[in-house]
């Protein structure tokens, strides 16, 4: 494909090593967001195929009730993620800010005062942890009697991951303000690989989870120093003299404290379907949910790519007039939608096959209605990615705000359809706490930024199309025959209705020519 003409909305110029520029000048004619993208979605999806191998592996040789554990586990530690107080995206707009405009020991003083505010916040958690790993093997959680020291042992292991987990937030932030994601998704690639292959090498000689969580802890380690090396090497003056600054800590607590509610709620979102089911229903139940949860997912790889490129030209963006990135929101939701539909649609239709394929006919028999509904939310909540990221950088109090008024009323949700349905409605809940958290999130930007109002519209009307199609597959005959002849009629007329219903003609212009990012 020629690279003589490049989508607008992907073009960015290109940063050598340790460069001062300015990132939103940065967005003239160019491939570095192409780039960033692309590694972005290889960072998702070269672990997510290990996984796809592996995860059959595991829960054959461990046990459904060992791998809910091992889930479980994990979950925990990442909400207790919540720990770095939303300082990765703060570091990635303060940094993003001063590149170019302000002397290096500037941004020297964001970076070690980012850092040390992490240590010290990672450690707390990793004490908590530690203390709250006998509770919650012993008695909040339905593990099996001969499960319970070992998966004591787990959680006290996981907490000594935690500070490296948690602290790497400032190593991304400062890689994300250069738009070095080609750097941080070569490590991602390298840890996630490690993070699935890893245990799996380890079951074929144990199927005791303390070495299969020891080599994750090991493995988090040494990406931790992979992320400091990486730092070093793009910002060569970086200085290696820790000096947190005292005048940082405000600028970056205020802005970072209202991501890090959203943080500290958005767990809900992800861990308590899964502690309510161990807790009200079964270990089994969860590896049932939890399961098709981790793979449908990974769609998640599509908006992130994009989105994650994108928000350090939002944060630059908004310090100026803000225009640039109300262009860049309404391409980002014209461009995503039909990337991300067809997949969810392929899920949706053939969840038993894929679930059959992957793991065996008896477990799609659990699974596949719960595999359909959490794709229709992987659609919703992938679509409130695009106005969720500007919202972040303009206006970081405004999902913070949304989601402690969704916490409460979505965990009662949950726990009531969980009683009904059990896993199925683990999976009913999110998927219509996504749905409204998508329409919520798209008018709270509309009124936030009146100037994006077009590209609301326009992301509306292509979530109706998705909403109708998906709603067709209900009455659609079993036969795969069928199921391909559907998903290959709608995909086609959802395309179509946005390639020229909803596109400008300036936007089909830019896609018609063909553009090699790498």
């Amino acid at each position: 494909m020629s690279a003589r003409s490049r989508p607008k909305v992907f073009a960015v110029g290109k940063l050598a090593t340790g460069t001062r520029h300015n990132v939103e000048a940065d967005l003239a004619p160019g491939s570095l967001l192409a780039r960033s993208t692309i590694w972005n979605m290889v960072g998702f999806i070269a672990p997510l195929i290990v996984a796809v191998v592996v995860i059959p592996y595991l829960i054959k040789r461990l046990g459904t009730a060992e791998y809910g554990v091992l889930t479980i586990a994990w979950g925990v530690v990442g909400y207790f993620g919540v720990f770095d107080m939303g300082l990765s995206n703060a570091m990635t707009k303060f940094v993003a800010e001063r590149i170019g405009r302000a002397d290096s020991g500037e941004i020297n003083d964001i970076f070690h005062t980012g850092l040390a505010m992490l240590l010290i916040s990672s450690v707390c958690g990793a004490f908590l942890l530690a203390l709250a790993a006998r509770p919650l093997a012993y008695a909040w959680l339905s593990v099996p009697l001969d499960l319970r020291a070992e998966t004591c042992t787990v959680f006290r292991l996981f907490s000594i991951a935690l500070p490296f987990v948690v602290s790497v937030a400032c190593f991304r932030g400062t890689l994300g303000a250069y738009q070095r994601f080609d750097v941080t998704n070569k490590i991602q690639i390298a840890v996630g690989v490690l993070s699935f292959a890893g245990p799996a090498i380890v079951a074929s000689f144990s199927r005791d989870l303390v070495p299969i969580v020891t080599f994750l802890v090991v493995s988090r380690v040494l990406a931790w120093l992979l992320y400091l090396y990486g730092c070093i090497q793009v910002v060569p003056e970086l200085s290696m003299r820790f000096r947190p600054r005292r005048k940082m800590v405000w600028p970056l607590v205020t802005f970072g404290g209202w991501i890090s509610i959203s943080n500290l709620l958005d767990p809900l979102f992800f861990t308590f379907d899964r502690l309510i089911l161990g807790a009200v229903v079964s270990m089994n139940s969860v590896t049932y949910y939890a399961t098709p949860f981790d793979m449908v997912s990974r769609l998640w790889l599509i908006p992130d790519a994009l989105n994650t490129a994108l928000f350090p030209a939002y944060a630059s963006s908004m310090k100026r007039n803000g225009q640039r990135a109300t262009e860049l929101l309404e391409k980002a939701g014209h461009y995503l939608f039909p990337l991300i539909f067809a997949p969810v649609l392929l899920v949706m239709l053939f969840a038993y096959q894929i679930l059959s394929i992957w793991i065996d006919p008896a477990f799609a028999a659990h699974s596949a209605i719960v595999l359909e509904w959490l794709a229709a939310g992987v659609l919703f909540s992938s679509l409130a990615r695009v106005p969720w990221t500007l919202l972040v950088a303009r206006r970081p109090d405004l999902p913070a705000k949304l989601v402690m008024c969704e916490a409460p009323a979505y965990v009662a949700l949950l726990y009531g359809l969980i009683r009904l349905y059990g896993p199925e409605g683990a999976a009913m809940a999110w998927t219509f706490r996504s749905a409204f958290n998508c329409a919520i999130l798209h008018a709270m930007t509309k009124r936030s930024l009146p100037e994006t109002s077009r590209a609301i519209k326009k992301n509306v009307a292509m979530l109706a199309m998705g909403i109708l199609t998906m709603a067709g597959t209900v009455i659609l005959p079993a036969t795969i025959g069928s199921r391909a002849v559907y998903l290959g009629l709608a995909f086609a007329a959802v395309v179509s209705a946005t390639w020229f219903w909803v596109m400008s003609v300036e936007e089909r212009r830019e896609l018609i020519p063909a553009w090699n990012p790498l």
